[in-house]
């Protein structure tokens, strides 16, 4: 069992109040978000859902749980998106347009150095001694 998704899982169910309808919003068959949530279940060894043909609710138990899996949830994602973003890189196509003699005189170390710095980014350098439309 894989407990963070089904912890997700199980939050999803309680907010669009689902199985069906969660199972649809994260992308995933009915049966497997049942799956999750009862295993979820059976290895907390609670009952977190009270389950009937018509109705789901939240134990007592359930809803605390609930409320600490938003939280858990939330730190989680923003520890994973801070730790991204430090480690970001550019990537993508990179373009110049100048005469010749501003890129010999100012931009040919630069771009050098910047290219050496993202080595992932490519960088379309035209030089040229005529005017040109940047769009």
């Amino acid at each position: 069992m894989n407990e963070l998704l089904s912890m997700r899982a199980y939050v999803k169910v309680v907010e669009v109040g689902s199985f069906a309808e969660a199972a649809r919003q994260i992308g995933t068959a009915k049966s497997v978000v049942t799956t999750r949530v009862n295993q979820l279940e059976a290895f907390l060894q609670i009952q977190l859902l009270h389950r009937s043909t018509r109705k789901l609710t939240m134990t007592d138990t359930g809803l605390d749980y609930y409320q600490r899996c938003i939280r858990l949830l939330s730190d989680f994602d923003e520890a994973r998106l801070a730790v991204s973003s430090i480690e970001w890189e550019l990537t993508g196509t990179f373009r110049v347009s100048c005469i010749s003699s501003f890129a010999s005189t100012y931009l040919s170390n630069d771009i050098c150095n910047f290219r050496l710095e993202h080595p992932d980014l490519n960088i379309e350098l035209q030089v040229h001694d005529r005017f040109c439309d940047p769009v």
